[in-house]
């Protein structure tokens, strides 16, 4: 699953932190939103009003970026059956 050049693209990326405990459910929320025609695009999302704070990643990280991704990229297959597992539990 790792994309050439994908890190990097990323890397060069200002990115957008709300302050919330639930970041997850919102970026699910908005992408849904915008999926179902919501919203036109992620600039029309209301919560995207609560933005704290803007970060760029340095650069100068991205060997550091890169292995936190491998090790991320590793993960699912190593965890697919056990979330399973878990989900068979769970019903």
């Amino acid at each position: 699953m790792n994309f050439p050049g994908s890190s990097r693209i990323w890397a060069e990326k200002e990115l957008a932190c709300i302050e919330t405990e639930n970041a997850s459910a919102y970026g699910a929320a908005m992408l849904g939103g915008i999926a179902c025609g919501i919203y036109p695009d992620f600039h029309a999302v209301p919560f995207l009003d609560a933005i704290s704070k803007r970060v760029t990643p340095d650069l100068k990280n991205k060997g550091i970026y890169d292995g936190y991704f491998d090790i991320y990229d590793d993960l699912y297959p190593q965890l697919r059956q056990s979330m399973h597992q878990l989900k068979k539990l769970l019903n």
